[in-house]
């Protein structure tokens, strides 16, 4: 009888699998990759390899170029912070600045920020 633990490395093997051809390597070029035979990539494709350790697990995902959460089957993670569709937009257009004209940007909206900051004291203390 197969066992959860067998059904669970299977499935980690099979996206382990998908991962190398989708980033077009044979067993051989990603073992090597990772510092490994091709047959025992192949071990822990087919899930036979019992348990794989934190430091394989990130040296799959960064040859593969996949988040680990993705290999073990694990949902994306959701974010804790929610952006609008204007400040997504926004932080598009930061990213593609150079170094420099961020540095702008971040004083920019320290100099705001301080302002508000300042005014929202201003208000409080003349409340108390």
């Amino acid at each position: 009888m197969i066992g959860d633990r067998e059904i669970v490395n299977a499935e980690i093997g099979n996206r382990l699998k998908k991962a190398r051809l989708s980033a077009n390597l044979t067993l051989t070029e990603a073992g090597e990759k990772i510092g490994i035979s091709g047959s025992v990539l192949r071990r822990y494709e087919i899930g036979t390899i019992k348990s794989i350790s934190i430091d394989m697990l990130k040296k799959f995902a960064e040859i593969y170029d996949v988040p680990a959460y993705a290999l073990l089957g694990w949902e994306v993670p959701k974010p804790s912070f929610v952006y609008t569709l204007k400040e997504q937009d926004l932080i598009k257009k930061y990213r593609i600045l150079s170094p420099e004209e961020q540095e702008i940007i971040n004083d920019i909206i320290e100099i705001r920020y301080q302002k508000k900051m300042n005014e929202s004291q201003v208000k409080t203390d003349k409340e108390t």
